[in-house]
């Protein structure tokens, strides 16, 4: 969670899907699904990776 708050700050609830990426000493925040509505939209519909990703 240390991350997660560098990066998008201000949003603080759970239960949270956050998927992060390292590049060398830099994280990139890839998703962020937040409440159990859209988690489970988001299985319903494969659990996509944001394009471009693998």
């Amino acid at each position: 969670m240390r991350y997660v708050q560098e990066i998008a700050p201000g949003l603080q609830a759970t239960p949270q899907v956050v998927l992060l990426m390292r590049e060398a000493d830099t994280y990139h925040m890839l998703l962020r699904w937040v409440g159990v509505a859209r988690m489970q939209r988001w299985v319903r519909a494969g659990m996509p990776l944001p394009y471009g990703e693998s």
